[in-house]
């Protein structure tokens, strides 16, 4: 529903399955396609699948309309919905970092899914290992809040990270062995490059109608279906800690968050703000102030030029986007 209406936690959590959700679906709607064709080849007296198959794999609108369309819509609903989770609280962190997260991965995704392999530099290579870094980060610190740095005297050497002891696990946790986060913080880390790649097809059509592949790897191997059911398992996991961290926040009125993890203050534009007002932060201001006229009217203005920074924001996704996919 986004950016019409408010989003939810649960509408956050069904748009990030649905972005894993992209290579099932693809098979689903490829499963479909033949399916109605070979139903239509066989009414029309040439039942011959081998033809029916040969067709699908030059068909335009299959692997170029529909196909692709799969793997878009889920990337930009989830950036739409962190603009609009942005708008709703006035506040540019963490939302924007997270509306970032889905800006370089897409752009990666687009290049991907629009050039072959011989097409690719070095520099996507680099790209996407970048955007794989950053998005590591962001569920490990952010979405899950898991690791933590602690001051020295409060170390405790049974929950440092790897060999670096003020990187410990957070102290609030549902699940009593450590190990349950571990492993599902090394899993991810070894296995968050699936949700790229589970958005590129084997191959497409350029508009001469020539199949240009994408990721080869996939056509004869187990390789599709390998990084299909890795991200599905990578997203269980994620789900669950994401929800863990969710429900404490809700049961629990003490638990606070990591400083990364922390909301930025409402969003301000200090040069148009009325000068009796410029040391005041919105939240701390107190009640005669904010009745008063003046601050309403700088609050209203402070709504519509974020409601076009964000706006800004979704013209780069689709201007960005097609530049990169016609990207010769």
């Amino acid at each position: 529903s986004a950016p019409f209406h408010s989003v939810s936690f649960r509408d956050e959590i069904i748009g990030e399955i649905a972005t894993s959700m992209v290579r099932p679906l693809q098979d689903i709607l490829f499963a479909l396609f033949y399916y109605f064709a070979s139903m239509y080849n066989i009414f029309s007296g040439s039942p011959e699948l081998e033809a029916t198959g040969s067709k699908l794999e030059k068909n335009f609108i299959l692997h170029d309309v529909v196909l692709p369309a799969c793997a878009v819509v889920p990337l930009l609903c989830r950036f739409l919905q962190t603009l609009r989770q942005a708008y709703d609280q006035q506040r540019r962190w963490p939302h924007l970092g997270n509306a970032f997260k889905y800006f370089t991965a897409s752009m990666v995704i687009f290049y991907g899914m629009t050039h072959s392999e011989e097409e690719r530099s070095v520099f996507w290579i680099y790209c996407f290992g970048i955007s794989l870094i950053y998005q590591i980060w962001w569920d490990i610190v952010i979405d899950w809040e898991a690791l933590r740095f602690t001051p020295p005297e409060e170390v405790d050497p049974n929950r440092s990270f790897l060999f670096i002891p003020r990187i410990q696990l957070r102290s609030e946790r549902l699940f009593k062995n450590d190990r349950t986060y571990w492993k599902i913080i090394f899993f991810n880390v070894l296995f968050r490059f699936t949700w790229m790649l589970s958005f590129i097809p084997a191959y497409h059509l350029d508009w001469a109608g020539e199949i240009k592949h994408t990721l080869s790897v996939d056509l004869k191997t187990v390789v599709g279906f390998a990084v299909s059911l890795t991200e599905l398992v990578r997203r269980c996991c994620w789900v669950i800690l994401r929800l863990e961290l969710e429900t404490m926040k809700m049961t629990d009125d003490k638990y606070i968050g990591n400083a990364c993890s922390a909301v930025s203050s409402r969003v301000q534009y200090r040069c148009f703000a009325p000068k009796e007002y410029l040391r005041c932060d919105n939240s701390d201001t107190p009640t005669s102030q904010r009745s008063n006229m003046k601050w309403a009217a700088y609050r209203l203005m402070v709504k519509r030029v974020f409601f076009l920074e964000l706006f800004i924001w979704f013209g780069a996704f689709i201007a960005v986007g097609l530049w990169i996919s016609a990207l010769v």
